[in-house]
């Protein structure tokens, strides 16, 4: 019902997840995970379009972002 606050909050935990892994030192980071819960009992909470606009943006540049901090 209102994508620009889905992306502010997006925004904003993608921010925070970032200053986590820049407080890792270097090579000292084994992973990233995402606890959302994104799924229902019979199938996904949203369509993949959706995911594909609201979510996956974000999780890609985590992970990108910790691959560069190696």
């Amino acid at each position: 019902m209102n994508p620009e606050l889905v992306h502010h909050v997006n925004r904003r935990v993608t921010n925070y997840f970032k200053g986590i892994i820049d407080r890792c030192e270097e090579g000292k980071l084994d992973g990233v995970g995402f606890s959302d819960d994104l799924g229902m009992q019979k199938g996904p909470f949203m369509s993949p379009e959706m995911f594909k606009e609201f979510y996956f943006p974000y999780y890609k540049e985590i992970c990108e972002y910790a691959h560069a901090k190696g």
